[in-house]
């Protein structure tokens, strides 16, 4: 991580990489340092006191529903890490930088949206008894 972030800066500093290979080098570092906080916050595990959690009963229609969603949001995820190199090289090849931020900021908050429902959801299904 801090090798290839010491690489962009010696490639800048003596003029090596071109600003494009730049701005593609710099997009690529940040998300993947986004994307490793995402899998980092993922796999910490949270554990509650059992008098913490309220217990409540749902039925095996509403489980069934909420996996359903989990599973949705996981495909749209998967989706949107497809489309995200993709846009970033589109935007890179025609020199759209402003689009290409946009772009790349909705959708890396569409992600970080998706991970926080399926984060509820499985919380709603662990503290519920059915």
């Amino acid at each position: 991580m801090l090798g290839s972030f010491a690489l962009l800066v010696l490639g800048g500093i003596y003029g090596i990489l071109s600003p494009g290979a730049m701005m593609i080098g710099w997009v690529a570092w940040v998300a993947t340092f986004t994307l490793l906080a995402f899998v980092r916050q993922l796999t910490a595990k949270k554990h509650f006191a059992s008098s913490m959690a309220p217990e409540i009963v749902i039925d095996a229609r509403t489980r069934r529903h909420i996996r359903r969603k989990i599973w949705i949001n996981k495909v749209w995820i998967g989706l949107l890490a497809m489309c995200l190199p993709l846009g970033i090289a589109k935007g890179a090849t025609e020199h759209l930088w402003g689009p290409l931020s946009v772009g790349l900021g909705i959708n890396l908050a569409f992600m970080y949206s998706a991970v926080r429902q399926i984060r509820r959801q499985r919380e709603r299904l662990n503290s519920t008894r059915g």
